[in-house]
């Protein structure tokens, strides 16, 4: 899941870029690093606790596995719904809406995107094309 995210936190930098110059770069890896630290150290330091109650071997790990484990669901689905509120999205294309009842973060704007550019875009691709082309003799085409 973390590998995705970055592919599309960096796919949002890269294309806020207007032209690939060296400084450009640099800036665009800096978003990204400001972007996705403290959503990694989350990740990172859930899967370690994690790790210590499922497979720790000291009395007070063993203890917590114990809680854990007798646990009322409800109460355990309240952690993974904090995970799952980061959902971030490609931000250069139509945004898919939220169809579940959870909040998602907000996410960082795209400088570049603009709506109705897109939706410009895709209805004229629907559309069959203004352009005719008729044949003026065997060799040449001319165009309406």
């Amino acid at each position: 899941m973390s590998a995705m995210q970055d592919a599309v936190i960096l796919a949002n930098c890269l294309y806020d870029m207007y032209e690939p110059s060296y400084k450009n770069i640099r800036a665009a890896f800096k978003d990204f690093k400001a972007q996705r630290e403290s959503h990694v150290k989350f990740s990172m330091e859930r899967s370690v606790t994690m790790g210590k109650l499922m497979f720790g071997q000291k009395f007070l790990e063993r203890q917590m596995r114990r809680i854990i484990y007798n646990m009322p669901v409800w109460l355990q689905s309240k952690g993974y719904l904090k995970m799952c509120e980061y959902r971030p999205q490609v931000m250069y294309l139509p945004q898919a809406p939220n169809p579940g009842s959870l909040p998602v973060l907000p996410q960082k704007p795209c400088k570049r995107y603009n709506p109705q550019t897109v939706t410009a875009s895709t209805s004229t691709k629907a559309e069959p094309a203004a352009e005719a082309v008729v044949e003026a003799s065997e060799d040449t085409a001319v165009t309406i």
